[in-house]
């Protein structure tokens, strides 16, 4: 089910625009990405990574802030995690692409605890992808 949906999506992502212009397809885009995000934390550890990688690409700033909020209270397990440090990091990119800042419930986390993250594996990984789209802002 999970690799029918991410077909889906990315057969959605090439109309992507021409469906955020229309009223219903935004709508109905919008819906589809808040259901999507509850079901990227349902994913984690498996093969899906590269998938919803993909996904977080083809995000417009409302669309990562809507994924964002969903990630909240996941957040620090999810900068931990073998998989989901790679979406975090694709995450903190997609926010910089749009050039809008990370919400500032996930940023207080990474700055917070940065500390406590670096001495992970993964922590440490994310800690420095958001180091470094901070100097480059």
């Amino acid at each position: 089910m999970v690799q029918l949906l991410f077909k889906f999506l990315i057969q959605v992502g090439a109309t992507f625009v021409e469906l955020s212009r229309n009223e219903i397809g935004n709508k109905n885009l919008l819906l589809l990405i808040h259901h999507a995000g509850s079901l990227l934390l349902s994913m984690f550890g498996s093969f899906s990574n590269y998938p919803v990688q993909k996904f977080l690409d083809m995000l417009d700033e409302r669309c990562l802030t809507l994924i964002a909020s969903e990630f909240d209270s996941y957040f620090e397990n999810l900068v931990k995690d073998r998989v989901g440090n790679y979406v975090v990091q694709r995450l903190i990119w997609g926010f910089k692409r749009t050039g809008i800042d990370l919400p500032h419930s996930l940023t207080s986390v990474l700055v917070t605890r940065s500390i406590h993250l670096c001495k992970h594996r993964y922590g440490y990984q994310v800690i420095e992808a958001f180091d470094r789209s901070t100097r480059l802002a």
